[in-house]
């Protein structure tokens, strides 16, 4: 059981508007077919007993409920509307706000960071890819060079060996060989 104060509270409203809605129709006949009997103490203090409350939750529920099935906004009665902030109250929302705030833009700032990540990791592949291709060609090249030097190096001792081989004929010409070695080229008219 609770009191009419407290389930004014709950849904927002003052204390007369739920007594309003106890005492007055159609509310008043629904709760007295349930047998629910508002109980008054010595104090003056109505207590609500659990079918009686619930009555009055989906009384307030079905008055303020949207044609969707939602709840408006503001909840079921006015005095939460009319509630202002106070000072303090405002102060800590807006403490609260510039905090989600700067959350916010850090989230946006990392979402951007990750986003030039991604774009330099993409840049990274294509260069890597690059690379690899350059240093097969390198590869090609050093091969290519190293049967050119093999070919170059065979060439020098063939030239060697020739220039040895003449050499060595032209030693064993003599003089007067050379001479007659010359004729033929000679043209005589």
């Amino acid at each position: 059981m609770i009191t009419i104060k407290e389930l004014a509270m709950e849904l927002g409203v003052c204390k007369q508007a739920v007594y309003n809605r106890i005492t007055r129709e159609p509310l008043k006949t629904k709760l007295a077919k349930m047998g629910c009997k508002p109980q008054i103490s010595e104090s003056g203090t109505i207590y609500l007993c659990d079918k009686t409350v619930e009555t009055i939750r989906k009384a307030y529920a079905e008055k303020y409920t949207r044609p969707d099935k939602t709840l408006a906004l503001r909840g079921y009665g006015r005095l939460r509307a009319r509630k202002n902030p106070s000072n303090d109250e405002l102060k800590f929302l807006l403490g609260h706000i510039d905090d989600i705030q700067a959350v916010v833009s850090k989230i946006v700032e990392l979402d951007n960071l990750q986003n030039t990540l991604n774009q330099k990791n993409v840049e990274l592949a294509k260069l890597s890819g690059v690379v690899n291709t350059l240093n097969d060609i390198v590869a090609k090249k050093d091969d290519q060079l190293n049967r050119l030097h093999e070919r170059y190096v065979e060439a020098a001792s063939n030239i060697r060996l020739f220039q040895a081989q003449v050499a060595s004929l032209k030693r064993q010409i003599t003089p007067n060989e050379l001479d007659v070695v010359h004729l033929p080229n000679q043209n005589l008219v």
